[in-house]
């Protein structure tokens, strides 16, 4: 799948990351074990995976972030450049999601995972597929363009949100989800949309919908929290 992301020139003329940025990796198909790093003179290798996000790996520049795969050409090993991140100057936490775009290469989306950013009890949607996609959470109503993303935060008091999730195929509306979702107390969610993946016995959807909750890393300095997120309404 051939990514869409806009917003990936201006991460790339961002100024390169000068301190530890704490980065987790999710690739948008498939899993793969044989991506390195350079930090600090070292060597990382790392895991990633599209079902899950990877451990927190420490990145410390200078420069951006190179991800690459050492491969046998001719008897010898050779580096191969997969990916090129240059994280957002003040990031302390970042997402990494990975998406190829030609055979062996991955284009890169960047968002902000600091706690500060993505509060405990905080939904925030990314849309890796090609299809905008219009969502009701509560009273919130809002449309998701490929390649952008979107957060806001959940009701205090909620144990669950209904999410309703639609997007228009050849005129058609498409229903891309109408579930409840669970609230977890301390916890935020991910929701990652993607085209929809054939499977056994049942009808391909068009979009689908990943979700991956966690825990907000802890941050030595809590006094700057940023922006305040519009809480979602109970319904």
């Amino acid at each position: 799948m051939k990514p869409h992301f806009a917003i990936l020139p201006l991460l790339l003329l961002l100024p390169a990351s000068a301190h530890a940025v704490e980065l987790r990796f999710l690739v948008g198909e498939g899993t793969e074990d044989a991506f390195k790093f350079i930090d600090g003179g070292r060597t990382v290798s790392i895991h990633v995976d599209e079902s899950s996000l990877s451990k927190p790996y420490s990145f410390t520049g200078p420069g951006p972030l190179v991800l690459f795969k050492d491969v046998a050409r001719a008897g010898k090993t050779q580096r191969e450049t997969a990916a090129r991140l240059a994280v957002p100057a003040g990031l302390t936490h970042a997402i990494a999601i990975l998406v190829a775009d030609q055979p062996g290469t991955y284009a890169s989306l960047c968002i902000d995972d600091s706690p500060a950013t993505r509060q405990a009890g905080t939904l925030r949607m990314v849309n890796l597929s090609h299809h905008a996609v219009t969502f009701k959470l509560g009273t919130a109503d809002f449309t998701v363009a490929p390649g952008e993303n979107h957060q806001l935060a959940a009701p205090s008091d909620s144990t669950r949100v209904v999410l309703h999730a639609e997007t228009e195929v050849n005129g058609r509306t498409e229903i891309v989800a109408g579930n409840p979702i669970p609230m977890r107390p301390g916890l935020r969610l991910l929701l990652v949309l993607r085209d929809g993946r054939p499977g056994p016995g049942r009808k391909t959807n068009i979009v689908d919908v990943l979700s991956f909750y966690d825990r907000p890393p802890v941050q030595p300095s809590q006094s700057a929290i940023g922006d305040t997120v519009p809480p979602l309404t109970s319904t």
